[in-house]
């Protein structure tokens, strides 16, 4: 059996977690979509993002770019 993980305390709409991070929208989405980011959609809709993922994923995407 699947377990539901509430991210409600953590989740943040779209717009807002890329405008948080300096990032473009379609980036979050791209994150979503490879199954970095969890997220709570509607239908086919992404409505919000995990917040902690975001920020996890700003900081791999920093390392790399320091590293390369």
């Amino acid at each position: 059996m699947r377990r539901r993980i509430n991210l409600a305390s953590k989740s943040q709409q779209v717009d807002a977690a890329a405008d948080k991070f300096g990032l473009k929208k379609s980036t979050v989405l791209f994150w979503v979509d490879e199954g970095v980011v969890r997220c709570e959609r509607d239908g086919g809709d992404v409505l919000m993002v995990n917040i902690d993922d975001v920020r996890l994923q700003v900081a791999n995407k920093n390392d790399e770019e320091t590293k390369g």
